[in-house]
């Protein structure tokens, strides 16, 4: 067992910049920083944008966790919490992480960062359907959109819309399919909404609204989208 004083849960954003909050404000115990993705610490706002982007984040936007961690745990996942009696009476019961690595951290206070996952609906997973999440989804999306592939984006939230303006700037044949009245509708104002809907069929996206999908099927040449073939569908439906 290892003992650190801080153990914070997610590499992401939020967890290398409590890394850097806490160093900050004159923490000086043993610092650990888990986090599950393999990839350093990462923003997520250009995976959707700019496949070529900069962004790690110690280039992207100068945070560096190796710098306030005492340990950098990547590739390495919190599977449970727990609270272990404490040693002394009136002490505070210690706080136990297990991990994926089979090691359990011990600390004094422990700090979930751990974000969230996007949506996927039950039945819906198949060679062709991806996510757009993480830098690993981002890179295997990216490499399937190119010149004349027939790409369909389930969800117009901020990722579909984002991701339909990328795909089409990269060649590919976009549809956008968004079961409410508008794109971003319910997330910005009918007049914002109107603008972003006029800018992506300015961009060579088909919008396609009101339209709820019931299936992702496969078809006979790959991936169907109630039957319609589709080389790329990405799943836009948000996150939990």
């Amino acid at each position: 067992m290892l003992v650190a004083d801080v153990v914070v849960v997610g590499a992401g954003l939020a967890g290398s910049r409590m890394c850097a909050l806490l160093r900050s404000a004159g923490h000086s115990g043993r610092l650990t920083l888990l986090g599950a993705e393999p990839d350093p610490p990462y923003d997520r706002p250009p995976l959707t944008k700019d496949p070529e982007a900069e962004v790690d984040l110690r280039a992207a936007m100068d945070v560096d966790v190796w710098a306030d961690a005492d340990e950098v745990l990547l590739g390495v996942r919190a599977t449970r919490l727990l609270a272990r009696p404490a040693r002394a009476a009136g002490a505070p019961e210690p706080l136990v992480v297990e991990c994926s690595d089979g090691v359990e951290r011990t600390a004094r206070a422990v700090v979930l960062a751990t974000g969230a996952d996007p949506v996927l609906p039950e039945g819906w997973s198949r060679p062709g359907v991806f996510l757009l999440h993480s830098r690993a989804q981002a890179r295997a999306v990216w490499s399937a959109i190119g010149p004349g592939r027939d790409v369909v984006i389930i969800g117009g939230g901020w990722i579909g819309c984002e991701a339909a303006s990328t795909a089409s700037s990269r060649g590919a044949r976009v549809v956008l399919r968004e079961s409410g009245p508008s794109v971003l509708a319910g997330r910005v104002p009918e007049g914002v909404a109107a603008r972003v809907a006029r800018w992506l069929v300015d961009a060579g996206v088909t919008l396609s609204v009101g339209d709820e999908v019931a299936s992702v099927d496969a078809g006979s040449a790959g991936t169907a989208i109630e039957g319609h073939p589709a080389d790329v569908v990405l799943v836009a439906l948000g996150v939990r």
